[in-house]
């Protein structure tokens, strides 16, 4: 009411005298500027200042970021900052930039040169020139807000206590020139009311970069606190800053929002910690010198068994990140000796005891659910005092409820419909390894219900909590409350997609089958409307819409089935989670799955018909020890593309004399994604990688042409899609055919045509084994595509199940091509055993089976029929292969009810 009574008063004073409202108004406000313009100086005069060290390796082109961001502070740059820059050895124009800075502020920017040595030695060099009361460590590709230093020296001033300050970091990302703020891990630090914390009362609040806090020089000096150049990379900061906290137990840390670090997330990901996970150091330095030396320090000064909460949560916040790259992926450490892995686990483990169990369930960073703590603890050799049941879902038509849930050795699992003992229709066991060292058993099980039932209940000798929907619920669950909604009955349209790019895959082939064959189901095919398919199937008369259009979204929700060869989440959860929660999903897949994907689909939001196609692919993912969740879910139908390419061949009169070249792609060769595309960004530096010089190499071979020149055999080229846009960088001789550049070229022509492949890692290998194909490897960098593609060691071992030799080199690789020629394109014995024992069905009825799948998706029988399923078999397979794959069936735990 004061304000209201006020603000009438000033409203009558500017109608009846606007000259006086004006000049209060000015007289006011003018004080208040003599006030701040004061206070304002007698900050900027106060003798508290400010070092900035900075390591400096080949980053010219952040420099005058760096520089720029710390001269216009709002503090008096030089009165109150001073630049120690330490050049590590740069060999690019850092210097150069550095000292045009120093010339423009001499008595500033201080600049010494060391040969390479590190950041820690660098920074501890850089120590040695300061001389101010406080001290930050910016790197030189970061930048700060124009009120950083002010803010820093206003707080420091009024709270003489604190000898820590730590300033809230923004993600700076470089591709998009964009800064996001509280996205870090630890921005709930700077979200708390109380932003001033006794450093000896720490829990959850922890220091971890030196970059983002100032520190008083004196201690560091009188304690002879360094940066230990041993523990790199990514723990020399929380090593200096336990250190420094341990020696200022009598002072306070204050967590400071109102001013920004900007981290910059370098566009060509060449930073540190983008590249941290290759170096052996890592694994055994940084533990042995870093974190077992923090928590014995932390043991020897306060004379106790216990280390602090916040010092337990530093060491977690780097080893959730060990687990959740390490956990079922032991190949990304195959550049470790054995001798190092043992070492490494010993280690990690080592440092576990350090951690208490009630430390490890509160810890909440980097994502880190219960299946890691459960990990944790075991790394313990202790268990959580209750146990998780996750219900995933209601399969309506089967009247099946899905859950998983965690368990060891020690534990039983029983479960209950209405208080009656059932047992799982369906069980899957996956192991949590790290390092082949089994920290929990994940259980997946389909309980079968009956409308009728009301009530669930998991019982086990600890206490079960079962959640659902953002809920828990203590051992029991109401049926009624799992949510779920019914399926669209089958009539409902189907909609089809291979990518949204492109086609010509399974969802193509089998939307052919379905156009041709059942032409009253409503069917639609999504592309997107500048695909290069889009004439042709259009001109086919494929039912087409626009992939996102309006359209789409609405056929997309209407529909009762979704069929696709690809299950990336831009389709699956396209309108959020639930995008498929009404829907039935069929996997059509891209190709035979050799490798593990299963971190991959067992997070596919639904998965209702997984499609398979050889024996081993179909075991691997069904069977009761694989490492995917999937169980009946999964068919063994052959893939719908296979009966085109039967057709095509069959159609192939003479036998083809064409060499079909076709690599596969490199993760760590190509662009980045471009922001809210599946395109990629050009990487510039294609034309250095090996991949590219090996290639380029054998296309431009003088050698190949004679092999193919000799034996009168034409050879073609096909780049992976991913690699295509660089396809002009090769150069390609006139006789080197590009097939795809035909007009209405398809991939199922050319393997059609061709009289054998040669690739690196390819799973278009199989699709060439079906047409009783060989294949030549020519894998010169077998080490490094391990260690940097994106999918995991699986069953398939190219010395044991490959369909050909396999080069190391250019010089094996074309022994092998002539060898072959010789022998009129025929492949060894053992080789042409492998192609016919693989594949089941090459009856040209992949398409019926998949259809008829689809169709029991809606109206199942629980009871699987084996005799029909071994029946249909032997009418598709030589008798050889019949009694192997029957042998198959009759063992697999899935089929026994």
């Amino acid at each position: 009411m004061k304000k209201f009574n006020s603000l009438i008063k000033k409203a009558k004073k500017l109608k009846n005298n606007p000259k006086l409202f004006f000049k209060d108004f000015y007289i006011k406000r003018l004080g208040a500027i003599r006030n701040f313009n004061y206070f304002h100086n007698s900050i900027n005069n106060q003798p508290d200042k400010f070092t900035v060290i900075t390591a400096v390796y080949n980053t010219e082109k952040y420099l005058n970021d760096f520089f720029s961001s710390l001269v216009k502070q709002h503090l008096d740059f030089k009165k109150n900052i001073y630049i120690i820059c330490i050049d590590d050895g740069s060999i690019d124009n850092s210097k150069n930039i550095i000292l045009e800075w120093q010339k423009k502020y001499p008595h500033n920017i201080q600049y010494y040169y060391q040969k390479n040595n590190g950041q820690a030695s660098a920074r501890n060099l850089g120590m040695q020139y300061a001389n101010t009361k406080w001290v930050t460590f910016i790197d030189p590709d970061d930048f700060v807000s124009t009120n950083y230093f002010y803010n820093a020296k206003k707080i420091l001033l009024d709270n003489p206590d604190i000898s820590i300050l730590s300033v809230s970091m923004a993600v700076y990302k470089e591709k998009e020139k964009k800064a996001f703020y509280n996205t870090t891990p630890l921005s709930y630090c700077f979200n708390s009311k109380n932003k001033k914390i006794n450093i000896k009362e720490l829990s959850n609040q922890i220091q971890l970069s030196v970059c983002t806090a100032f520190f008083e020089l004196k201690r560091i000096q009188e304690n002879n606190i360094k940066f230990n150049p041993k523990i790199k990379p990514c723990f020399e900061d929380g090593k200096f800053v336990s250190e420094y906290l341990l020696k200022s137990q009598d002072k306070y840390i204050y967590f400071s929002s109102d001013s920004h670090y900007f981290y910059r997330v370098r566009q060509d990901n060449s930073s540190t910690t983008n590249n941290q996970w290759k170096k052996t150091e890592k694994y055994i330095d940084v533990f042995k010198y870093g974190y077992l030396q923090m928590f014995n320090d932390y043991l020897k000064e306060n004379n106790s068994h216990i280390i602090p909460k916040n010092i337990q949560f530093t060491f977690l916040f780097f080893a959730i990140q060990y687990l959740k790259r390490f956990v079922n992926n032991k190949n990304d450490l195959s550049f470790l000796s054995n001798q190092q892995k043992e070492e490494f686990f010993s280690l990690f483990k080592e440092c576990f005891k350090f951690i208490e169990k009630n430390t490890i369930m509160s810890f909440h960073l980097h994502g880190c659910s219960f299946y890691f703590k459960y990990c944790m603890l075991a790394l313990k050799n202790e268990y959580p005092n209750f146990t998780m049941a996750y219900i995933d879902n209601f399969d309506i038509e089967r009247k099946l409820i899905h859950l998983h849930l965690y368990t060891s050795n020690n534990f039983f699992i029983d479960f209950y419909i209405n208080g009656r003992s059932v047992s799982p229709r369906f069980k899957k066991i996956i192991h949590a390894k790290f390092l082949e060292n089994i920290l929990l058993t994940e259980y997946h099980v389909c309980l079968p219900v009956d409308p009728s039932d009301t009530r669930l209940t998991i019982k086990s000798n600890l206490p079960v909590k079962i959640s659902h929907a953002k809920k828990e619920y203590l051992d029991t669950i109401p049926i009624q409350n799992i949510n779920f909604e019914p399926n669209r009955e089958i009539d409902a349209p189907w909609l089809f997609l291979d990518r949204d790019t492109v086609a010509d895959d399974n969802a193509e082939h089998f939307y052919r089958y379905m156009k041709d064959n059942h032409p009253n189901q409503i069917i639609y095919f999504a592309l997107n409307r500048n695909s290069k398919d889009w004439d042709r199937l259009n001109t086919e008369g494929f039912n087409l819409i626009p992939f996102g259009s309006v359209l789409f979204e609405e056929i997309l929700a209407a529909s009762s089935v979704v069929l696709s060869s690809n299950a990336d989440r831009y389709l699956m959860c396209y309108s959020g989670s639930d995008t498929l929660k009404t829907k039935k999903f069929v996997f059509l897949q891209h190709g035979v799955i050799m490798h593990n994907l299963s971190e991959w689909l067992n997070h596919v939001p639904k998965i209702s018909l997984f499609i398979t196609s050889t024996i081993n692919e179909f075991n691997y993912i069904s069977s009761i020890d694989s490492p995917y969740k999937y169980t009946y879910e999964v068919k063994l139908t052959g893939l719908a593309r296979h009966d085109y390419l039967l057709k095509k061949q069959k159609k192939t009169k003479k036998k083809t004399k064409n060499i079909l070249i076709m690599p596969t792609w490199r993760n760590n060769i190509v662009g980045n994604f471009k922001e809210g595309s599946t395109n990629r960004e050009f990487n510039n530096d294609f034309e250095g990688t090996l991949y590219f010089k090996h290639w380029y190499s054998l296309l431009h071979s003088k050698k190949l042409k004679d092999i193919a020149n000799k034996y009168k055999y034409t050879i073609s080229f096909i780049p992976h899609p991913n690699i295509s846009e660089y396809l002009h960088l090769f150069n390609l001789p006139g006789y080197i055919n590009l097939p795809q550049e035909k007009q209405g070229f398809s991939i199922q022509d050319a393997l059609a045509e061709a009289a054998f492949l040669i690739t690196d890692y390819s799973s278009i290998t199989f699709d060439m084994a079906f047409l009783n194909k060989g294949t030549l490897y020519y894998q010169f960098d077998i080490e490094e595509f391990k260690n940097n593609h994106t999918s995991k060691e699986g069953y398939f071992r190219y010395e044991d199940h490959g369909f050909g030799m396999i080069a190391y080199n250019e010089t094996e690789l074309l022994r092998n091509i002539s060898m072959i020629l010789n022998q009129q394109g025929r492949f060894p014995k053992k080789y042409r055993e492998i192609i016919e024992n693989t594949f089941v069905y090459r009856d040209g009825k992949n398409c019926e089976r998949i259809y008829k799948e689809i169709l029991n998706c809606f109206k199942p029988s629980i009871e699987i029929n084996k005799k029909y399923i071994l029946e249909d078999i032997e009418s598709a397979t030589s008798r050889k292969l019949t009694n192997r794959v029957k042998e198959l069936y009759l063992q697999l735990p899935i089929l026994d009810h």
